[in-house]
This record gives structure tokens, sequence and C-alpha cells, in this order.
């Protein structure tokens, strides 16, 4: 059996100079393309899977950046601040599927508060079907076998929006 090494790393915020969420200067980003690039090249990774990735020009910065050669390179839908998933891999990557509707069997999650449901609508506004941020997977050869990898982000920080009875979706 062949072995199939795959890391995943949120790698917060890797976005280009002049976004409102990147860094300041040019000088943080290769910073920080360095920084990331040294871990990724101890590890030499067949797959590797990112979130929090912005357009597609910082997978290439950080392709230059690595050792490994991850020529087969995939990014996932933006959500509104043009954040995305991606996957990357020396291997060719295939059947790429994106999507954010959740699987059949898979109820609706709560994706805020339940305070900040209308209480006119029918519609529980505080639960969703569809995740934020979306899914990407890819099919990857090894040894042989075909391999199905994916990769999502799901929201880990704390609720960031006015709390009020009655405010629907209204963030700070």
């Amino acid at each position: 059996m062949a072995d199939l090494t795959v890391m995943t790393w949120n790698v917060q915020n890797l976005l280009p100079v002049g976004h409102e969420d990147g860094p300041d200067t040019d000088e943080q980003y290769q910073a920080k393309l360095a920084a990331l690039a040294a871990v990724i090249d101890r590890a030499e990774p067949d797959v590797l899977a990112l979130q929090e990735v912005g357009p597609e020009q910082v997978l290439a910065d950080l392709n230059a950046a690595c050792s490994v050669d991850f020529d087969s390179r995939l990014v996932g839908s933006p959500d509104d601040r043009g954040i995305r998933v991606a996957l990357l891999s020396p291997r060719r990557l295939s059947n790429r599927t994106d999507t954010r509707s959740f699987p059949d069997g898979v109820l609706p999650v709560q994706a805020r508060d339940l305070a900040l449901d209308d209480p006119d609508t029918i519609e529980n506004q505080a639960q969703t079907a569809l995740a934020g941020r979306g899914v990407l997977s890819a099919t990857v050869r090894s040894g042989g076998e075909r391999v199905t990898v994916m990769t999502c982000h799901l929201k880990s920080k704390l609720l960031r929006y006015d709390r009020r009875p009655g405010v629907v979706g209204g963030r700070t």
C-alpha cells in the first residue's frame, strides 16, 4: 500500500497586500509566505488542504515559496469576504466538487443566536442547510487507488453580531 500524506491548515487570512484583512506591507506578506512554506516543506504533503485563502494568486505565491511544486491547485467558492478553501498537490487532482449544501441526512444547523429570529416568520432563521464557506473535494491517485480528499472551513469564532432580539443578521 502506498503512503499518502495529507496536510490541512487554516492559514488565517492568506490575503494579498491591499485586501481589507490582508497584510499592510509586502514585507509582511512575504514573511507569512516564508513561514508557511517552511512548515509545508518539512511535511512534504502529497495533498495540502488550506482554509482562509484569498484569490488564486496567493496560492501561486505560496507555491513559489515552497520547495514542493503544487502544480495542481483548486480553490473553492469565496464567502462574502473573499475567503476560500483550497486543495494543492504535486499529483493531478480530478473530479472537483465545490458545494455549500449539506449532504442528505444532515439536518440544518444553528447558524446564529436563536434570539435573532424574526418572530413574524415561520422559518427558523437561526438555522441553515448551507455551509457559509463551502466544501471542496477532489480525487487524487495513490498506489493505484483513487482517494477523495475534502476540505471545509467551519465557523469557529464567537458570534460577532448584534444580539438584540428582533434584530436579524446585524453584524457589528
